[in-house]
């Protein structure tokens, strides 16, 4: 790489007054007082009083929050709290069907008409337009340019008629019928196929196993018209919806559109009950094996199924589910460290809480992807690090690296909460609207959390993760590709290799200590030689005396963020045609090859707690490095570029 020729190019805004929203009240004595506040004094477990919530008479709940980030956008979601687990026998599919139709036409906008005005607008299906159904909720989402008035009011005017008056035309219905059978026949991949034959097992003795939201092909393509409109109205009424409204826009005009379109007396008179399918807990341990000769690679991994909390949401509720993150946080660190090793069992391996992946459970997963001939040997190392915690818990140094994680992510959160989008508030109003899972604001995220993590011990955290792992409610998953010259594992081996794991015994988790540090050179500092100043784009460069050209320039995207990239003309087009592959394999490599005087697992535990990432590339005419980083990290990230 010449560095002769190198671009420095650095995007920065700056949190001028002062990163940090936590601090400390001096005393007379001088002493201090790190918490106090009067908030202290109360239940800090509350929902964002700046979110405006309303419910009318019919029963439709709606949200309001004004958000700046982006400029002149709006966010709107209409939530259904029903899916494929509320249709009868006859109507398997016809949850999704719904859905699709909601965009062929309504009483006001027949046919093409309603998508035709959508895309008049600019308004694109994917990003900006689009809908999804799962087995227990249906949602609608658009994101709206807020120039206009009439704009607006149509989007609210729009979610209406998918929420009261898709026509359902016969001829419509037909003609999507084949695009229903074409989506079903696109996702009939390997994946979707192993799901399909595990959901019976996962759900086994509920609807859910047989109710996946894409439904029966024979129903799809055959049922009479009536029966789509019997679910339609069955379960599309007020008191079973949510409207979502974030964005750049005032606030009480939204409110005025939601109560013209929405607050309107069509209560149902004898509406269904809308019952939560329950699924019975089993004891122990399930099986679930999924061959396919599609499938790409062997995966293994375990499944633990959990009732969710369906009480008062308190501190201590708060407490217990920080204490599940950090346990996460720090088993990923774990099976981060194992596929690192010198021919690791595991090509990449991780754990993550799923949360209510159907209505009546809460789902938390381990994984790992694994070589052909070493299926069995992956998950006994999986099974054997779930083991470890269980016998032997964590160590006080994966639990203090944790905690400064969590509370630099949530003090970056809070120094950016003014450019956070739209986008990353609407869904927590509506997970709150169908499981009343709480939606903080993120000062008070970090408040509570300042409060709460130096009371949580390691003895808390080793009690709550052998309550997660040793519970019952747990499936032991196998995919492995369909080939003659690979064993397919049957329950009974499963099993055998699952009771060995838990016969052996395991020795607790031991960490290197590293002693040295990250950057300990002299450099010697060089000078500037020439700067300029380009009043049009607002940057100024700079000439460095090793050559090097440094171009920076203030922005005000991020209130805490640095972007860099660096770059010289040349590129694996310069190489000859037998070391292609090296050229553009040699920065992956690198990246994986740890950095200074550190391995790759002890540079990812020292910048576990860093908002820094420094990464090099070969492109095909320049090669350079590219990161970014926070201003309270700004001088590490030049440590790992130099």
């Amino acid at each position: 790489m010449n560095f002769k020729s190198i671009f420095i190019i650095t995007y920065f805004a700056l949190c001028f007054y002062g990163c940090s929203v936590t601090g400390s009240i001096k005393k007379e004595d001088g002493s201090s007082n790190f918490f106090a506040s009067s908030k202290a004094k109360k239940n800090l477990l509350k929902n964002d009083d700046s979110v405006k919530v309303g419910q009318f008479d019919n029963g439709l709940t709606y949200y309001i929050h004004d958000n700046q980030y982006p400029k002149d956008r709006l966010e709107l979601l209409l939530v259904v709290d029903a899916g494929s687990v509320l249709e009868d026998d006859d109507q398997q599919g016809l949850a999704h069907f719904a859905e699709h139709m909601a965009f062929n036409g309504t009483d006001k906008y027949p046919k093409q008409e309603l998508v035709d005005y959508l895309e008049s607008i600019g308004m694109k299906f994917g990003p900006d337009l689009n809908a999804y159904t799962s087995f227990d909720e249906t949602v609608y989402m658009l994101q709206l340019p807020v120039e206009n008035d009439q704009v607006v009011e149509k989007g609210f005017e729009i979610l209406s008629e998918w929420a009261f008056n898709i026509s359902f035309d016969n001829d419509e219905i037909d003609k999507e019928r084949g695009v229903i059978v074409e989506e079903w026949r696109l996702r009939r991949g390997a994946e979707q196929r192993i799901r399909d034959k595990k959901l019976p097992v996962y759900f086994k003795d509920s609807k859910y196993a047989e109710r996946t939201p894409i439904g029966k092909m024979e129903v799809v393509e055959n049922f009479e018209y009536d029966v789509i409109k019997r679910f339609y109205n069955d379960w599309y009424r007020p008191d079973l919806m949510a409207v979502v409204a974030v964005g750049d826009y005032n606030s009480g005009k939204i409110e005025g559109y939601i109560k013209k379109y929405f607050d309107i007396d069509n209560k149902p008179k004898n509406p269904r009950e809308r019952v939560v399918e329950k699924v019975p807990s089993f004891s122990d341990y399930r099986v679930a094996i999924g061959s396919d000769p599609e499938l790409s690679m062997p995966s293994v991994g375990i499944s633990y199924f959990y009732d969710p909390y369906d009480g008062d949401f308190n501190e201590e509720v708060y407490k217990k589910a920080l204490i599940k993150q950090m346990i996460t946080s720090m088993m990923n660190m774990r099976l981060s460290d194992l596929a690192k090793k010198e021919n690791p069992d595991f090509i990449y391996s991780g754990s993550y809480n799923v949360g209510r992946y159907i209505r009546s459970k809460e789902m938390y997963v381990f994984y790992a992807g694994v070589q052909e001939n070493k299926i069995s040997q992956g998950f006994e190392s999986l099974v054997r690090e779930v083991e470890r915690v269980i016998q032997h818990g964590f160590i006080s140094q994966e639990l203090n690296r944790t905690k400064s994680k969590f509370s630099n992510d949530l003090e970056l959160a809070s120094n950016e909460k003014d450019k956070t989008e739209s986008r990353r508030f609407k869904f927590k109003y509506k997970d709150h609207y169908l499981s009343g899972k709480p939606y903080l604001s993120i000062d008070d995220q970090l408040f509570l959390f300042n409060l709460h993590s130096e009371n949580i011990t390691l003895n808390d955290i080793n009690t709550v993760a052998k309550e997660m792992f040793l519970d019952n409610n747990k499936v032991l998953d196998f995919d492995i590709p369909d080939k003659d010259n690979l064993e397919i594992l049957s329950d009974e081996d499963v099993v055998k290799i699952y009771k060995k794991v838990l016969s052996e015994t395991i020795e607790p988790y031991k960490e290197e200590a590293v002693d040295v540090e990250f950057f300990s050179k002299d450099v010697e500092a060089g000078s500037i030689i020439t700067q300029q100043v380009n009043n049009t784009i607002n940057t100024r460069e700079l000439t460095l005396s090793n050559g090097i050209k440094v171009v920076y320039k203030k922005t005000d995207f991020k209130n805490d963020e640095i972007l860099f990239t660096a770059f010289s003309p040349g590129g694996h087009s310069l190489v000859s045609d037998d070391k292609y592959f090296a050229a553009t394999e040699a920065s992956s490599i690198v990246s994986y090859s740890g950095l200074g005087p550190f391995n790759q697992a002890q540079l990812d535990k020292f910048l576990s707690d860093k908002n820094v990432k420094v990464e090099p590339y070969i492109n095909e005419l320049t090669e350079g490095l590219k990161g970014s980083s926070n201003t309270k990290d700004l001088e590490l990230m030049f440590q790992m570029i130099h």
